[in-house]
């Protein structure tokens, strides 16, 4: 994890053996959100204060 600038975080989320597995993602704070199961995608208050929210599906890594 690292900071590409202030507003931007950078996270580094992969396994080498793995390579369908990456989940890398870039942040811009305030702006956008990762949630793992998604739940915090489809909710009503996360949704109206996020403009990007990021999740794990089963077979790929996705925005809504």
């Amino acid at each position: 994890m690292g900071w590409v600038d202030e507003d931007t975080l950078n996270i580094i989320n992969q396994e080498p053996e793995f390579p369908g597995e990456d989940r890398s993602v870039e942040l811009q704070i305030g702006k956008g959100i990762y949630d793992e199961s998604g739940a915090a995608c489809i909710s009503i208050i996360i949704k109206d204060e996020y403009e990007t929210c990021y999740e794990r599906d089963k077979d790929s890594f996705f925005l809504h």
